[in-house]
Parts: C-alpha cells; sequence; structure tokens
C-alpha cells in the first residue's frame, strides 16, 4: 500500500504492474486492463521478458536517429535502449516528460535476478528512465541486493507488527535524502500522513 500511496503522490494516472515468473506469464490483452477508477493502466503479468533490455547495436541506433537536434537525438537514443514495456510506457518520442506516467512494479523479487539487473540497475539505465520522465516505484519481499537498492532515489522498509491494519506495520527509510526521524520504525500510518499521501487510501 505505501507503493500505492506513493506512486498516486507523482501521478493520479499511472501504470501498475504484477511482476511474474516466464512460467506464469499471461499473454495479451488477457494481461492489460485499465484500472476501474480511472487511475491508469495495469498489467496483471508483467514477466522477464518486458523487462529485458533492447539488443540493438548501437550503430544502427544512430543510423535510425542520424538527424535532428543533438538533445533530440539523446533522449530517442535513451528511450530505444528500454526495455518494452518502459518503451510504450514511455509513449512517443516527443511526449513531455511529465505526461509520462509513473510505473508501479510490484514484487519485483520475482524476476530472475539477471533481467532485474538489466532493466534497473546497469549504468546506463536509470539514466535513461530519467531522461525519458518514468518514475519507477517497485515492492521487492525480502532484502534486495546493494545495486538495486542504490537504483532508487529512496528506499522505504516495511515489517508486519501483528496488528489488525495493514497501517499498523512498522516503517523506516533506509535509503534517500531523508531526515533522522523518517529514518526510525514507526507506524506506517503516521509515516503515511509525514509523506502527505491519499488519506482515503488509508481507511477509517
Amino acid at each position: 500500500m505505501l507503493a500505492l500511496g506513493l506512486a498516486r503522490r507523482i501521478a493520479p494516472y499511472f501504470a501498475w504492474g504484477r511482476c511474474v515468473g516466464a512460467a506464469d506469464a499471461l499473454s495479451g490483452a488477457a494481461r492489460a486492463m485499465w484500472l476501474a477508477d480511472g487511475a491508469g493502466l495495469r498489467f496483471d503479468s508483467v514477466s522477464p521478458s518486458d523487462l529485458e533490455p533492447q539488443a540493438i547495436p548501437h550503430a544502427q541506433l544512430d543510423t535510425f536517429v542520424a538527424s535532428g537536434p543533438p538533445a533530440e537525438r539523446a533522449r530517442l537514443l535513451s528511450l530505444l535502449r528500454l526495455p518494452p514495456l518502459l518503451q510504450m510506457l514511455a509513449g512517443p518520442p516527443g511526449t513531455p516528460a511529465g505526461d509520462r506516467p509513473p510505473l508501479l512494479l510490484s514484487h519485483v523479487e520475482r524476476l530472475p535476478p539477471g533481467v532485474l539487473r538489466a532493466a534497473l540497475t546497469e549504468p546506463a539505465v536509470p539514466p535513461s528512465l530519467r531522461e525519458s520522465g518514468i518514475p519507477i516505484v517497485a515492492t521487492f519481499d525480502g532484502a534486495p541486493e546493494a545495486s538495486l537498492r542504490q537504483a532508487f532515489a529512496r528506499v522505504f522498509r516495511i515489517e508486519d507488527s501483528g496488528g489488525l491494519h495493514w497501517s499498523d506495520a512498522q516503517v523506516w527509510a533506509e535509503h534517500g535524502p531523508v531526515d533522522s526521524d523518517r529514518r526510525r520504525p514507526r507506524p506506517l500510518r503516521e509515516a503515511w500522513i509525514d509523506l502527505d499521501l491519499d488519506r482515503w487510501l488509508l481507511g477509517p
């Protein structure tokens, strides 16, 4: 729920993908649908192939985008190097960065480690995402390796406290530019209000 709140803080319209292993992937229209509340697009299964970087030779890319202003060529090259799913979310090359929806990826730990590293932690990928204007919020069940943690501006850890409501869980910041108060464990409800996330998601 914290990831949902963070994505909605970036933009009310966003894309939501549930990561699965290759054996559990759905295909075609069966996996994509509009969220009922009009908040964005949901992919019911994001498979490893959706996040595998494009294997296009650099010379071929340079030939394809040989014309145009240098800044525009650089942005287009960054877009074409992104994995297929991120390319689709980025929209046409001329789409303003602020009009590109955030991507919420849940359960990224289900992806093969090699695919996860190539999609989100390779040196060229995070700059490409920033240049394409696609904010990513991800959830990982377990302890992500250091390279994955460093690929994100902020990392929060959540632990179940055994309470009756999901907002009773304990949360604290492990990485990113946050003050000392956010680095101490506290109830998710308290952190939610402090982060100024949508109150209606908290429920009664």
